[in-house]
């Protein structure tokens, strides 16, 4: 289901507070009174070109991966993930949710984004991630919706190490992750 757009809260609250219409503010927006609006501080054309998709649940099923023998594999085609294979200069983004899924894609600008894969829902990490093969290369906490942590980060990474990852080469975050030896 696609993400209804948004105007910046500033210019939706003046809207409101003049009184314009008694509708939900996105059903307005998008179907009601409010649709042939069309402001100079953001004109509907910019409007209609800044729309996040927001995935449902079957969409969703589309961008799930699983790990299997250590590597990220696409859950209904087998596929394992090679980031190096799409469009020069993408960049890939991830989420793994609180059942922990893990779902990626290719970051679109202005449509597809980490909120998206779980419709602005809680996630437990989000970042971005470089795959050969289904090998993780790197992997950063870095999503301007959700704003992870280090601790986010190193959940992900926990996950992925007891799922069979192995993380002796990862680039995480700033650094090269490496697995704490036993004394």
């Amino acid at each position: 289901m696609p993400r209804l757009k948004s105007w910046p809260s500033s210019i939706g609250l003046k809207l409101l507070i003049q009184g314009i219409d008694m509708q939900p503010y996105f059903y307005w927006l998008d179907i009601g009174d409010g649709k042939t609006v069309d402001l100079d501080e953001c004109p509907r054309s910019r409007l209609n070109q800044e729309c996040i998709n927001y995935l449902g649940p079957q969409e969703r099923e589309c961008y799930e991966y699983i790990i299997v023998e250590g590597k990220f594999i696409h859950k209904q085609t087998g596929n394992a993930l090679d980031t190096n294979e799409q469009t020069s200069g993408s960049k890939w983004i991830f989420v793994m949710s609180v059942c922990n899924k893990l779902y990626a894609g290719e970051k679109r600008k202005g449509m597809f984004h980490h909120s998206s894969f779980l419709a602005g829902g809680v996630t437990l990490a989000a970042g971005r991630l470089v795959a050969e093969c289904g090998k993780l290369k790197s992997v950063s906490a870095y999503s301007g919706h959700y704003r992870p942590t280090d601790e986010s980060l190193g959940i992900f990474l926990v996950f992925l190490q007891n799922s069979g990852v192995k993380l002796k080469d990862v680039k995480a975050g700033n650094f090269l992750y490496r697995i704490p030896t036993e004394l």
